[in-house]
C-alpha cells in the first residue's frame, strides 16, 4: 500500500511540474474590410454581399418589382386612432377604410380633413 502511494504521488508530482507556466500570445486584430486595412481579395466577397442586400431597396433592379412607400404612406399606414390635446385645442383621427379622417376642434369650430391612406 506504502508503494502504492509513493508511485501516485510522484505522478502527481510529476503532473505538476510538467504543467510549467502557461504560454500566451499576442491577439492580433485583422480587419476584414479592404477600405480598413483588410486583405484586398476580400473586396469581391463584401462586393457582393452588399448587392445581394440591396436588391431588396431598389425597384426594377432584381428585386422582384418591390417598390418602397413613401413616407407619406408610411405614415398613414401607421396611424390607427387616437387624439391629442393642447392650448384648447382638440385634436382626434382615426383610420377609416382607405383614409385617415383627422378632426380639428378649437373649442368653437370644428375642422374635419380626410387624408388618403393607401396608393
Amino acid at each position: 500500500m506504502l508503494k502504492r502511494q509513493k508511485f501516485l504521488g510522484a505522478a502527481v508530482f510529476a503532473l505538476f511540474a510538467g504543467l510549467g507556466s502557461a504560454q500566451a500570445g499576442n491577439v492580433i486584430y485583422q480587419p476584414v474590410n479592404p477600405a480598413f486595412g483588410g486583405s484586398p481579395l476580400n473586396g469581391s466577397w463584401l462586393m457582393q454581399q452588399g448587392q445581394a442586400q440591396n436588391q431588396f431597396t431598389k425597384s426594377g433592379s432584381g428585386g422582384g418589382g418591390y417598390t418602397p412607400p413613401t413616407p407619406g404612406q408610411l405614415f398613414a399606414n401607421q396611424l390607427t386612432s387616437g387624439s391629442y390635446s393642447f392650448g384648447g385645442t382638440q385634436i382626434s383621427f382615426e383610420h377609416v377604410g382607405g383614409e385617415v379622417k383627422i378632426t380639428i376642434f378649437d373649442g368653437t369650430t370644428s375642422t374635419t380633413v380626410s387624408v388618403p391612406a393607401a396608393p
